[in-house]
């Protein structure tokens, strides 16, 4: 089994009080194979956010992959937003915004789909699909592919498509992507996707106070040979635990859901 914690939306800058520390101490609890941190570390990405971020990060002592959000490009510099956005992540995180993991039977993309020119909007750039197709094309038969993003790359049922995520959905179908992970909205979200050939999930913000009708919550994947469960887990009275979660099993080129699961209280 693989156990793998999404988390998203940290905001360093606008956090949630205690929230980082819960959230560490749950993850020391869980003790997962990865932690995957879904952009938007920060709240206006200046160098004192980016070092808390640095700090917290620091004290996760799992394998991680870690990707930029909007909020990780400077919002009132706009001309090193345009010529380094990603200057001070980069120089405080990582150098890499879009890694990836091979291991085992699983792997893990990641799309940098910040975009300068539409701070808060997403995208995704030719050269970094380009990118993006080629490692998938890379991976070994049957590996079990998972990608993601900072801003959801499959729209809901009913939102108009934008151009980048089609383009998107298109790498994800032609090489048989199974699950994807997004951040953004600071809403918890699990559902399957095109025809049930895609599992989405989203999740809610960590560890800011911009909450959006929903309390501080991260992701638990717990991923077996054709099966995944996923688990929200919410803060309450300083403590995270789990509070809603779906079962799936992959079936014939499909994701069945097998029903939801037992969560504490």
């Amino acid at each position: 089994m693989t156990v793998i914690a999404h988390i998203s939306d940290l905001h360093f800058g606008s956090l949630q009080p205690g929230a980082p520390q819960a959230l560490l101490q749950c993850l020391g609890e869980l003790e997962p194979s990865l932690v995957i941190v879904s952009g938007d570390l920060t709240q206006r990405a200046c160098p004192g956010q980016f070092l808390g971020v640095r700090r917290f990060l620091d004290k996760l002592r799992w394998p991680r992959l870690v990707l930029p959000g909007n909020h990780d490009m400077p919002l009132h510099r706009p001309v090193l937003r345009v010529s380094d956005p990603l200057r001070d992540f980069h120089r405080y995180v990582t150098p890499k915004d879009s890694p990836y993991l091979l291991n085992g039977g699983l792997a893990v993309l990641c799309l940098d789909t910040t975009n300068p020119w539409r701070w808060k909007g997403g995208g995704a750039p030719r050269q970094k699909l380009e990118r993006l197709e080629r490692r998938l094309s890379q991976l070994p038969a049957g590996a079990t592919r998972l990608l993601v993003t900072h801003h959801p790359a499959f729209a809901q049922e009913g939102e108009r498509q934008q151009a980048w995520q089609a383009r998107v959905a298109e790498v994800a179908r032609r090489f048989e992507v199974r699950l994807a992970l997004s951040g953004h909205f600071h809403h918890t979200v699990i559902r399957p996707w095109d025809q049930q050939r895609l599992l989405v999930v989203e999740a809610g913000t960590a560890t800011s106070n911009r909450l959006r009708g929903e309390p501080n919550a991260f992701n638990v994947l717990t991923l077996g040979v054709d099966r995944v469960n996923v688990a929200a887990y919410h803060l309450s009275q300083g403590v995270f635990a789990p509070a809603l979660g779906r079962s799936f099993t992959w079936d014939d080129g499909a994701w069945l859901e097998q029903g939801p699961l037992p969560v504490a209280g």
